[in-house]
Order: C-alpha cells, then sequence, then structure tokens
C-alpha cells in the first residue's frame, strides 16, 4: 500500500517509520533472506524528490541503498526485472540514481 499519497503529513511518518524498520533490519518488512528489499527500494524511487518525505529522511535512504549497493549488488542489478521497478517514471529511476551515487 506504500507509497502514501493522499495525507501528506502522514506520508511523511509513515515513510520516515518504513526508513527505521529498514535501518533496524525488521525482518517482518524485509522477510528472511531480505526477499522485499526490492519492493522497499522501489518506494524510496516514488519518494525521493517529493514532498512525501521530510527532506532529513533523504539522507538515510541514500545511505541504505549505498549499503545495498556495496554489501548486496545483486539486489541493485536484479532490480530493472523487479515488476514494481518498471512501473517507477523516468524521474524516479533518476532519483535512485542520484541517491546511490550522491
Amino acid at each position: 500500500m506504500l507509497p502514501l499519497k493522499n495525507d501528506k503529513e502522514e506520508a511523511r511518518l509513515v515513510h520516515k517509520q518504513l526508513v527505521d524498520m529498514v535501518l533496524a533490519s525488521n525482518a517482518n518488512l524485509l522477510g528472511a533472506s531480505m526477499e522485499r528489499l526490492p519492493d522497499v527500494i522501489c518506494v524510496f524511487g516514488q519518494v525521493l524528490g517529493t514532498d512525501l518525505i521530510d527532506p532529513e529522511v533523504a539522507e538515510p535512504i541514500g545511505n541504505l541503498l549505498k549499503q545495498v549497493r556495496d554489501g548486496m549488488p545483486q539486489v541493485l542489478s536484479a532490480l530493472p526485472n523487479h515488476p514494481k521497478f518498471a512501473g517507477l517514471t523516468p524521474a524516479q529511476r533518476g532519483q535512485l540514481e542520484q541517491a546511490l551515487s550522491s
């Protein structure tokens, strides 16, 4: 059901909570083998660069993406084949790339 879009105040709170859960490596969210991590990355792609997150949340998202890049590059290399990735706009994909390289 993420990202939230209609209630921006609630969206900011929920998306920050999502980041906190990923930072805590929450197995209920990510799955025992991190199988839902690509879904989370796609949500990040949808909210980066928008008013659906507070500006200070973008930095931890970037750090998380870099950790994935450095520690689990297979997740990022398989991402273009993920069904939710296909739904990202070119601008959203660009936001993910920018977060990975900044």
